[in-house]
């Protein structure tokens, strides 16, 4: 499927393949099905080889707090013998695919340079950037799920256990905070959090299998002369693995007493 940056013009070409038309129209929805160009008309001549439908910039342009959308051009040909639809589809993208507190911890540029510090990444390193790219935001939801703890007025997690209870900000809606509320946690802890989101996408390139025979309740497993043992009883479920868990460790809460402040 092709994709174009949003608001930009865009042409789609129909090859009639032999037909002749005597008349054509055309409409354009995005992928909820909701109308952006109504239906219109367009000229046919004799002996015609395809049909150009020319979109406009601006039923290109995106949502508030979208990244991409998709574009859906049905044409419709009038023949002697009936009408005939064709579709085609094409998406429509920022320039910035990674928009800070909206899918992301970090751009894809940072998360390059702190993935050169994490020398345990399997697929990541191997991959293009749009299925990285892909990966990020999928960590982003995923580390999103979990309940935070965060010590306030810069202390380090070695120190926690002798703060007052009021320094601790609990955190159960990360993903709904604003930027500049981002900004304001420790550096400490969005670094934990970039990092984290490099693991997870790493996960989500490569699959975690042992994980998941391990939650699918695999007890053990031999290949040839190999063999592996689980722990016995029910795991513990997570939304994300245990190498993005390692860079979260002490930040990760489980307390039910969550406010936000």
């Amino acid at each position: 499927m092709q994709v174009y940056r949003a608001s930009t013009p865009v042409t789609v070409t129909f090859p009639l393949d032999g037909l002749a038309p005597i008349a054509a129209e055309y409409e354009v929805r995005n992928e909820e099905g909701e109308i952006v160009v109504p239906s219109e008309s367009l000229t046919i001549s004799d002996g015609q080889q395809a049909v150009a439908v020319a979109i406009a910039p601006v039923a290109n342009s995106l949502p508030i707090d979208s990244v991409r959308a998709m574009r859906v051009v049905k044409l419709t040909l009038v023949t002697a013998v009936g009408s005939i639809e064709r579709v085609e589809r094409y998406i429509v993208e920022a320039a910035q695919t990674l928009v800070i507190m909206e899918n992301t911890y970090q751009t894809f540029e940072s998360a390059l340079l702190e993935a050169i510090e994490m020398p345990t990444l399997k697929a990541w390193p191997t991959k293009a950037e749009g299925p990285r790219r892909a990966a990020l935001v999928e960590a982003f939801h995923r580390l999103g799920k979990l309940k935070y703890r965060v010590v306030k007025g810069g202390y380090t997690e070695d120190e926690l256990s002798r703060l007052e209870p009021v320094r601790t900000q609990f955190i159960n809606d990360l993903n709904e905070r604003s930027l500049s509320e981002f900004l304001s946690f420790p550096s400490r802890f969005r670094q934990a959090l970039r990092r984290a989101q490099i693991a997870e996408a790493d996960i989500v390139l490569e699959g975690d299998i042992i994980g998941d025979r391990r939650r699918d309740g695999l007890l053990s497993e031999s290949i040839g002369e190999s063999s592996m043992m689980f722990r016995s009883g029910k795991p513990v479920i997570l939304p994300v693995s245990n190498q993005a868990l390692r860079y979260l460790q002490g930040y990760v809460s489980h307390s039910v007493s969550l406010t936000r402040s």
